[in-house]
């Protein structure tokens, strides 16, 4: 990915950069590949689905056709030469027909992932958090209840959460401790 993830990278940033990052053109890693190849490639890994390519088929044809650019696409494995003898594709369009092939389905794999676990994680109306009594480090005593009454302020003005009062969870508490039913 260009500038986006580096190999030391957290896997959210590595992640943020399949899914919102453009690759590095093949054509600046391996300098010998054709123009066109990459544009086959681009629209490989195109990041919107509708502009990708729709089935295999689409795919092959381009392959084709970058082979082959004289000639029109045939529907057939080999195509006919010139002279009438059948002449099978290459080793590198085998090689490239296999690495798109292989492409597709893991970029489709990958894309539904991440959208849903995107999806899983966004929070509703019946989300439920607990606030936790804040330790005072400065030293400052204007801090002991300060920072929980405006953390519980400002949380408790959001649509999606929920605060657990302190008598829920002493009592949950009381549940399960049954060794010590008096807590605070």
């Amino acid at each position: 990915m260009r500038g986006k993830a580096a190999p030391n990278d957290s896997l959210p940033d590595l992640h943020a950069a399949i899914l919102t990052g453009r690759p590095v053109p093949a054509c600046e890693l391996n300098p010998e590949l054709h123009s066109s190849f990459q544009a086959i490639l681009d629209r490989a890994l195109e990041k919107d689905r509708g502009a990708r390519y729709q089935t295999a088929e689409e795919m092959v044809s381009d392959l084709r056709r970058l082979h082959e650019p004289s000639r029109p696409a045939s529907t057939g494995a080999a195509v006919k030469s010139q002279t009438g003898r059948r002449k099978r594709p290459g080793k590198y369009v085998w090689a490239i027909l296999f690495a798109a092939l292989l492409l597709l389905p893991v970029a489709t794999a990958v894309t539904w992932y991440y959208r849903h676990r995107r999806e899983a994680s966004r929070l509703t109306d019946k989300d439920m958090i607990v606030l936790a009594d804040f330790a005072n480090s400065t030293g400052d005593p204007i801090f002991d209840d300060t920072l929980r009454q405006a953390t519980t302020l400002a949380l408790r003005q959001s649509p999606f959460l929920r605060i657990v009062s302190d008598q829920d969870v002493r009592s949950t508490l009381k549940l399960m401790s049954p060794a010590h039913p008096t807590l605070p």
